[in-house]
């Protein structure tokens, strides 16, 4: 049995399939990096999405001193909960849900898109 056997197929919500579709078009390797994160975090509690809170969040324990938690879910939800944020190089920076021009950084995203 080849690795091609045991390929990753994306499933999930359209938009999660759509993203991972979108970094293999693109070369990155995410059937390794599933792998590498697979061997390396241990995942301590998995939350499933709950139409109530709108969310679904799962705790990984990164090493001996870092725990990463993940949320996903309606924007109007984590924006507010968000107190940083990684930027583009991977570095964690404050976040206080404020764009750049004064307004909430949703409504800035929002504006964006609908502009383009």
């Amino acid at each position: 049995m080849n690795d091609e056997d045991h390929r990753y197929e994306p499933a999930g919500s359209p938009l999660e399939v759509a993203l991972l579709n979108f970094m293999v078009d693109n070369g990155i390797p995410i059937q390794d990096r599933f792998i590498q994160a697979h061997h390396q975090n241990e995942v301590k509690l998995k939350s499933p999405f709950c139409s109530l809170r709108k969310s679904m969040t799962v705790v990984h324990r990164l090493d001996n001193q870092t725990i990463r938690v993940v949320m996903k879910g309606a924007p109007e939800v984590l924006v507010p909960l968000s107190t940083r944020l990684l930027n583009a190089n991977n570095q964690l920076q404050q976040f206080d849900g404020i764009g750049d021009e004064g307004d909430s950084y949703l409504a800035q995203v929002v504006s964006q898109k609908i502009a383009q």
